[in-house]
């Protein structure tokens, strides 16, 4: 389907704008299997609904949450909380392929983030929604590349390769091997060479040694390296 098609769904069925309608064609994942016009009419609704944009929120009830706010009245930080942290999520790991747990964290700091932006009148009124799924989305993709870079170095250095350099394609090819492994694999990888943390410390939180952490450890590297080599 056209991208003047998908504007024309929009513009018919959600009435939006031309740039409204942009940002959502620009978001759209163009996988074979995705339907792009349910794909997009859903995405219209996640980022501009009506009801959506500022958190149910009047321009009115917004400055006078954020005035309270800085008085030390959490309401307006609790309403965010309620109203967007889990569709946030369900967003980025639907349509940006994050994981459960880089979903969270890059909510969450986002979340942070937009109290203390609006403690700085940092933010003004409008589709406050987008702005901070934006915020989300850059969050979550800057943590994916820098985790998969730092695992990176030390999975591919026992690949058939003789290049110093790890290319952006073998990068690629990483990030698919790691959503095709187990989570708990996923999660035990990242806390030794994301998070840097040592075997015995995993250990006590997996509550047994640090030799069987480290051998459940090298199985899931192993695991990972063997997905490399499948779609390499």
């Amino acid at each position: 389907m056209q991208e003047e098609q998908i504007a024309e769904i929009l513009f018919r069925e959600r009435k939006c704008s031309r740039e409204e309608a942009q940002k959502v064609i620009q978001l759209l994942d163009t996988g074979a299997e995705k339907d792009p016009k349910k794909q997009a009419l859903a995405l219209w609704d996640a980022i501009f609904g009506p009801q959506s944009r500022n958190f149910g929120l009047s321009q009115t009830e917004f400055e006078h949450m954020a005035e309270q706010l800085k008085n030390g009245d959490q309401l307006l930080f609790e309403r965010i909380f309620l109203h967007h942290f889990k569709p946030c999520m369900q967003f980025l790991m639907h349509f940006k392929h994050c994981s459960h747990t880089n979903a969270y964290d890059a909510t969450m700091n986002t979340l942070l983030e937009f109290r203390q932006m609006i403690l700085d009148d940092k933010i003004t009124y409008g589709n406050l929604r987008y702005l901070f799924t934006r915020i989300a989305v850059f969050r979550a993709l800057k943590m994916t590349k820098k985790e998969t870079t730092l695992v990176s170095d030390e999975f591919l250095k026992n690949t058939p390769t003789e290049q110093n350099d790890i290319d952006p394609e073998s990068l690629h090819i990483l990030s698919l091997a790691l959503e095709k492994i187990k989570e708990e694999c996923k999660q035990l990888l990242k806390m030794h060479y994301y998070d840097k943390m040592p075997w015995a410390h995993i250990a006590e939180l997996l509550q047994t040694n640090a030799a069987n952490a480290r051998k459940r450890g090298e199985r899931c590297r192993e695991q990972l390296l063997q997905e490399f080599k499948n779609l390499s």
